[in-house]
């Protein structure tokens, strides 16, 4: 094996090495972020007090995304009494299901009189509450972003490494040179 094949094999597998390496460092970090906030939504399912609020008004808000489409956030405003009896507020941003279940259906642009949110907010602390539902999907780690992170810094690295090769191959490799061959069908050209 010469020269220039041993350093591009050698770089390849370094290269796949390091593919494999950051792929899984960015993948933990990931994970680890996602189930630290799982862990903070299990303790306040766990501690906190559950409420029923009453929501004191809805909003939506509409943004457009850079590469089209839009995305729309919707934030409840509630009070609830807490253990001693003062009257909390809080907001929260909400599903469109719950955006909508608010609604009065005879009154428009309306929240319902009967309405009624879950709330969770920390005994200790009622400032520190938000709406059960957000805790609920949140207290379980979503695998989903782990595996989109982890399978776009392979993929990245994985070119990078392929591109590099690619590079080596052409300038360490030389292009073999078609020689003639001596047959007796091979003349050489006239001299003029």
């Amino acid at each position: 094996m010469t020269f220039a094949r041993t350093t591009m094999s050698l770089v390849t597998k370094i290269g796949l090495a390091i593919s494999a390496i950051a792929g899984l460092i960015v993948g933990l970090v990931v994970y680890l972020d996602e189930a630290g906030i799982a862990a903070k939504a299990q303790q306040m399912l766990k501690a906190g007090t559950v409420v029923s609020a009453v929501p004191t008004s809805a909003s939506s808000s509409t943004t457009k995304r850079r590469r089209g489409g839009t995305s729309t956030t919707y934030t409840i405003r509630y009070a609830f009494p807490d253990a001693q009896g003062r009257r909390i507020e809080g907001s929260d941003t909400a599903t469109a299901g719950e955006y909508a279940s608010l609604g009065d259906s005879s009154r428009p642009g309306t929240i319902r009189p009967s309405a009624r949110l879950d709330v969770v907010y920390e005994r200790g602390n009622p400032s520190n509450n938000g709406l059960k539902s957000r805790f609920d999907s949140q207290s379980q780690v979503d695998f989903t972003n782990v595996a989109i992170a982890f399978g776009l810094v392979l993929a990245v690295a994985l070119l990078i490494t392929w591109g590099v090769r690619g590079f080596m191959k052409r300038r360490l490799v030389p292009e073999p040179v078609a020689v003639p061959t001596s047959s007796p069908s091979w003349q050489p050209p006239p001299v003029t």
